[in-house]
């Protein structure tokens, strides 16, 4: 039986021992194995900050608003998938249980299919200087945006079981806003948005299982927040009627108000189940407080970086 590389168990162990210092309330103590455990997974990702800024800039200078409304009406028509794209640890899976409770909408899973998309478009090798994608965005036809729109269908058709709208909730699609709205304009895209500190922090003491290797340093945390922040008000400079945002907090909001919120905010009816035009706000939905919290981690400062509460990345 193949044995996984001793340093991974490492990096659990430690990773394990913060958590367990963090319920047994030590704080200091758990941030310093947090810390510790980042340290080690950093050196084994490839991920680099400067490339997911590049991407972000290239993303902004592509992709302005004349040029979604010279291509207004492409794509596939269909208004089957709902995105919730944002942050890893934003509170998206409590906001897909939310809207997949509706009768006719079902969850399924982070779907790779955009990202899969988004790979062939960007070709091989790294370009770092000049990246195909998203340059090659503008030289597509509404003939490409309509079949890369089936094609997204038809990938994702496999996790479907038949109700009339389902939920991609991979995160980083943030990052495609554009290539969705051309290839699906009718599609649903929700925002989910937590507060920043707490949002930040959740994915430093996270070991996620693969992916996401921004997380495991709080400057790139930062940096990586920030492309996240410009690309959203990007999305809602030039495509404001595409998307909406909904926040996830502690709210004393019941368990069927935070349902009704989240179905208005997806454009969903509670009261015949069926669709209506999107409606453009924001829905508190009630969430657990992490033991944590954000008064437990203030004060608590690495190599002379501290984390303070209201403090954006």
């Amino acid at each position: 039986m193949h044995q996984p590389p001793r340093c991974s168990t490492v990096i659990t162990c430690v990773f394990a021992i913060g958590k367990a210092l963090e319920d047994q309330g030590s704080f200091a103590e758990s941030f310093g194995a947090y810390q510790q455990g980042n340290e080690l997974k950093r050196p084994e990702c490839r991920y680099r900050a400067e490339l997911a800024e590049q991407n972000t800039q290239q993303q902004i200078k592509i992709c302005t608003a004349e040029f979604f409304a010279s291509r207004q009406g492409w794509g596939n028509p269909s208004p089957d998938p709902i995105f919730i794209i944002g942050l890893p640890r934003s509170g998206s899976t409590l906001l897909e249980q939310i809207l997949a409770s509706h009768s006719q909408v079902e969850g399924t899973q982070e779907l790779p299919n955009v990202q899969q998309i988004v790979s062939r478009l960007r070709g091989f090798g790294p370009e770092t200087d000049d990246p195909r994608y998203p340059r090659i965005l503008a030289s597509l036809s509404t003939e490409d945006f309509r079949k890369l729109g089936e094609e997204y269908l038809a990938g994702t058709r496999i996790y479907r079981s038949g109700r009339a709208f389902f939920i991609d909730k991979m995160p980083n699609n943030f990052r495609h806003v554009g290539l969705i709205h051309l290839m699906l304009p009718n599609a649903r895209i929700i925002d989910a948005r937590r507060e920043p500190m707490a949002c930040c922090f959740s994915n430093f003491k996270q070991l996620f299982a693969n992916g996401q290797e921004f997380t495991y340093s709080i400057d790139d945390i930062a940096r990586y927040y920030r492309t996240y922040l410009e690309l959203m008000r990007h999305w809602d400079q030039v495509l404001p009627d595409a998307y909406c945002v909904c926040t996830t907090k502690m709210s004393s909001m019941t368990s069927k108000a935070a349902s009704v919120a989240c179905w208005s905010t997806a454009g969903l009816s509670s009261r015949r189940n069926v669709l209506h035009s999107m409606k453009l706000s924001a829905a508190c939905v009630p969430r657990a407080r992490s033991r944590y919290g954000r008064e437990s981690f203030v004060g608590v400062s690495t190599n002379g970086r501290t984390l303070s509460p209201g403090s954006d990345p």
